[in-house]
């Protein structure tokens, strides 16, 4: 270990005892007078000549010994030969000529060791960047990840932490190529190959997606599989899904939930019963949403006829599980195809798989055998919408609401068919009624929406009471407190705008919108540095994003402010 600043300095100090302080004895007469000093020139004196024991060593508090030893029954300690001293002496003095430039060199660079600081190293950074992660700078993680890089550049942490946060701000080849560096750098964590295929379906690259998935379950990751499943699933591959289910282990409660329910939907009861009941033994959420969701009740049923056959498909579309719900209603229609409702419930998962043609059949089919049903009559109203065809939407839609009064989703979707004529004040009625039943904040944001988009309702108070409704029955709602705050701020409240922010940063701190709004206002206070920290922040979790030009013009002239 290097020697402290005094250790490596203590050779340049004099070798002649101090003088005496004040108050000590008198030396004893039998002492022998000093030798006389040379009168060579002191610069000349050779500083590495000092031998260190001709000197008496500084004091040292933590070398004190307690009164007690001072006693003179103390045993005192034994001196060293005469001869020992000697050999010290000449082994210590005579190399010193030789080698002083090396001693010299040597001192300086210890010297220099010691008075320049030492940089953070790689747990430092790592530690730095996390807490940068956690409150959204993610331009300065990735900042402290590359410094990281640069200190050990054969490290493989770095790059597969830089990859995670390139994943968070949606930079989908960035991310990809430094989780590639991650792996040529030897990192054969199979989380890796998930990261990758994350972000490649992200980016609409399924194939890829599955590609890398497959590497990451091959490596034994068990979400790798989870992953491959939901895909599947929602390609309709449900003998695929089934096989990546059953790759997880036999306790794992979701995997049976999931095979409980595939076999469910291709008609398999028995094997679906068995799958749903293990899984309620194994208790957890996804067992007692099957559960409460009925489709333990409709297993144990194993519907063969038309209407329990269509009550499955429909059970299985309430639950957004579309693919699910073809195979049963597929066999409802072959089991009684003049029933209209299976017609319609199919024309739907057909819409949803984008299958225009055959949905437009089925639904033509629904009509004529049952026109006077809600969801028949919705789902022609989404195709009339789709068509841009607004009046046929806005009857279809309002024949659906006299059957069905209370569907919020009826409600707000003949609102929006309103719009499209331009028909503002129905649209604003029907809107309104869909938030009021509706049992999640998506129609609230609808109506909210709406007022900011038209700017309706903003002097009269409508707008606001909307908003403060939408506030009182969805406070956590990051969308509702977002479009609140917009129409504060239309309003010129911009006082009661930036308190809504403010809340919806804690809300939702990784939205970047709420921080544009709160470095806009700092702005016009004259606030630069919070300004700064606001739009910087907003920037870093959203650098490609559509605001993105926007925050970087607002940053411009705050380039030279320190955050």
């Amino acid at each position: 270990m290097r020697g402290s600043a005094a250790e490596i300095t203590r050779p340049l100090a004099p070798t002649t005892r101090p003088a005496r302080p004040e108050g000590d004895p008198p030396a004893s007469q039998d002492a022998p007078a000093p030798a006389p000093l040379d009168d060579a020139d002191p610069l000349d004196a050779d500083p590495l000549d000092a031998d260190p024991l001709d000197a008496d060593p500084p004091a040292d508090p933590l070398d004190a010994t307690p009164a007690a030893d001072d006693s003179p029954l103390a045993p005192a300690p034994a001196a060293p030969p005469a001869w020992f001293l000697a050999l010290t002496r000449a082994i210590w003095r005579r190399p010193a000529r030789w080698w002083r430039p090396l001693d010299w060199a040597a001192a300086l660079l210890l010297l220099a060791a010691v008075l320049v600081p030492i940089g953070p190293g790689s747990n430092d950074l790592f530690a730095a960047a996390s807490a940068a992660r956690a409150v959204y700078r993610y331009d300065r993680a990735l900042a402290f990840y590359a410094q990281a890089a640069r200190l050990h550049p054969r490290d493989p942490r770095p790059a597969c932490l830089t990859g995670d946060v390139l994943a968070l701000q949606r930079l989908a080849a960035p991310a990809i190529a430094a989780y590639q560096r991650c792996q040529a750098l030897g990192d054969s964590d199979p989380n890796v190959w998930l990261a990758m295929g994350d972000v490649e379906l992200a980016r609409g690259a399924p194939d890829t997606a599955v590609s890398d998935w497959r590497r990451a379950a091959a490596s034994g990751s068990w979400t790798a599989h989870r992953r491959l499943a939901a895909l599947y699933e929602s390609q309709g591959r449900l003998d695929l899904a089934a096989a990546q289910w059953h790759a997880l282990p036999t306790t794992d409660d979701q995997a049976l939930t999931q095979l409980g329910l595939i076999a469910l939907s291709l008609g398999d009861y028995p094997t679906a019963q068995r799958d749903l009941v293990a899984a309620r033994q194994l208790g957890g959420y996804h067992a007692q949403d099957a559960l409460d969701q009925g489709f333990v009740l409709l297993a144990a049923a194993a519907p063969q006829d038309e209407p329990d056959l269509a009550q499955l498909g429909f059970t299985f579309l309430q639950n957004d599980m579309p693919t699910f719900a073809r195979a049963p209603l597929e066999r409802a229609i072959a089991a009684d195809p003049t029933a209209g409702p299976p017609h319609a419930y199919l024309a739907w998962v057909e819409m949803l798989a984008g299958e225009t043609a055959p949905a437009r059949a089925d639904e033509t089919i629904a009509l004529q055998l049952d026109p006077s049903e809600s969801f028949t009559l919705f789902v022609a109203g989404e195709q009339a919408m789709a068509a841009r065809d607004w009046q046929t939407a806005i009857d279809q839609f309002s024949a659906a609401t006299e059957s069905d009064k209370s569907n919020p989703l009826l409600w707000s979707e003949l609102g929006r068919a309103y719009l499209g004529e331009y028909g503002y004040v129905q649209a604003e009625l029907n809107l309104d009624q869909g938030a009021n039943l509706g049992d999640d904040p998506s129609y609230s944001v609808a109506l909210l929406q709406f007022y900011v988009d038209y700017q309706v309702g903003i002097y009269d108070g409508r707008a606001a009471h909307a908003a403060n409704v939408a506030l009182g029955r969805w406070p956590t709602s990051a969308a509702v407190r977002d479009l609140a705050g917009q129409i504060y701020t239309l309003m010129g409240q911009t006082d009661q705008a930036e308190a809504i922010y403010e809340r919806t940063v804690e809300v939702d701190p990784g939205d970047p919108r709420a921080y544009i709004h709160l470095g806009r206002y700092a702005l016009q206070h004259d606030d630069l540095v919070t300004a700064a920290g606001e739009l910087r922040t907003a920037l870093a979790i959203s650098p490609d994003g559509p605001l993105a030009p926007s925050v970087r013009a607002l940053l411009a002239p705050l380039a030279g402010v320190a955050v």
